[in-house]
C-alpha cells in the first residue's frame, strides 16, 4: 500500500513537472547532455513525490506512536524480526 501510494505521488509530480517544462519547449528525447540538469530535475521532482506520499500513508494509517514505531523499527520489520503491531 505505502510503495503503491508513494510511486503514483511521485509519477503524478514527475508527470506534472515534465507537463509545465514540455510547454516551454522541453523534450526529453532525443537525448542531449545539456538537457542533464532537467532530466535530474524531475528525478528530484519524483523522489519528492514519492517521500511525500510515503510519509503521508505511514502518517495516515495511525497515531503518531505507530508512525515512530514504523520509522524507526522498518528495517527490522522488513527483515521479519519484529511485528507490524
Amino acid at each position: 500500500m505505502q510503495s503503491l501510494v508513494a510511486m503514483r505521488c511521485g509519477s503524478a509530480a514527475a508527470f506534472l513537472s515534465y507537463a509545465s517544462m514540455r510547454s516551454s519547449g522541453f523534450r526529453v528525447t532525443p537525448f542531449a547532455a545539456n538537457k542533464t540538469p532537467k532530466y535530474a530535475g524531475l528525478a528530484f521532482i519524483y523522489f519528492l513525490g514519492w517521500n511525500y506520499g510515503s510519509v503521508y500513508v505511514k502518517y495516515k494509517l495511525g497515531d503518531k506512536a505507530y508512525h515512530n514505531y514504523l520509522c524507526r523499527n522498518a528495517d527490522a520489520i522488513m527483515a521479519g524480526d519484529k511485528p507490524m503491531q
